[in-house]
């Protein structure tokens, strides 16, 4: 009897234990198959985009923001100016 609760409470700890140790074993499994359509996905992304001229207008888009700044520069500068 005193050997037995012992027993008892550690094989339920390490059933327990077990169990958490699958879920997460599942969890890193689905990760990773998700992680291996990554490659193939961002292959045809980068395809289709360069087709259709998206990287082009992508960079466009990027240095809009530049020119807005310089622009807001320039405004400033010649109203400084024509004060």
């Amino acid at each position: 009897m005193t050997l037995q609760c012992p027993l008892v409470n550690s094989t339920s700890s390490q059933n327990q234990s077990t169990a958490h140790i699958l879920t997460v074993l599942q969890q890193v499994l689905f990760l990773q198959s998700m992680l291996a359509e990554l490659p193939a996905m961002l292959t045809s992304l980068e395809t289709e985009l360069w087709g259709k001229g998206g990287f082009v207008h992508l960079q466009r888009l990027h240095q809009m923001l530049y020119v807005y700044g310089v622009m807001l520069v320039e405004i400033v500068w010649r109203k400084e100016f024509s004060e």
